[in-house]
């Protein structure tokens, strides 16, 4: 069994390589991934991209942070989960390919969730820094300003509209969000 462990816990990785040694399949390349040890989603798809190839069945292990929420449907077992579910998840082989987590990832990265309206919002919300001054941007009224910013926040699978300000300003600069809106306006022929 070929494995790689992508975390910036050494304790968890050592552990996760001690379990795997114990359940080692023949001719399986495994990848977890800590998603508590990555600052962006730009992070995860730079490391997958350059640290793996197509023959890697890849685990993702969730954390409490941001990016584990907004990952979570990549997440295959919770980082405080028993040793024996560990030890099940990664013999019973359960996870997905390069090209799936990729699209995912992808998809949040590029926020191809999002309508070109609420990606109008999202660049409004990044330039004025609070939901409140965002509403004139959007011609609506605060309380209709709220209740978008909370619907995107869960689109990407976040709780509450300043969960979702934060990882927008973790995650994206202004010119990003802007070269993105472009994106979105460009007809397909």
């Amino acid at each position: 069994m070929s494995l790689i462990v992508l975390s910036g816990d050494i304790l968890f990785s050592r552990g996760v390589e001690a379990l795997a040694s114990m359940n080692e399949q023949d001719n399986e390349q495994l990848c977890i991934i800590d998603i508590e040890s990555f600052s962006s989603l730009r992070e995860v798809k730079y490391r997958i991209l350059n640290e793996l190839t197509t023959d890697y069945r890849l685990l993702f292990i969730k954390g409490r942070d941001m990016l584990s929420k907004v990952l979570s449907p990549l997440v295959s077992i919770p980082r405080w989960a028993s040793v024996t579910e560990y030890s099940r998840h990664i013999s019973e082989g359960k996870g997905y390919t390069l090209e799936q987590a990729l699209t995912v990832v992808t998809n949040y990265r590029e926020l191809r969730t999002l309508t070109a309206l609420e990606i109008r919002a999202v660049c409004a919300l990044r330039g004025q820094n609070s939901i409140p001054a965002v509403s004139p941007f959007l011609h609506c009224s605060t309380k209709a300003a709220y209740q978008r910013v909370t619907t995107i926040a869960r689109k990407m699978n976040l709780g509450y509209g300043t969960q979702f300000q934060y990882f927008l300003h973790r995650e994206y600069t202004l010119e990003e969000l802007q070269r993105i809106d472009y994106v979105q306006r460009i007809p397909v022929s």
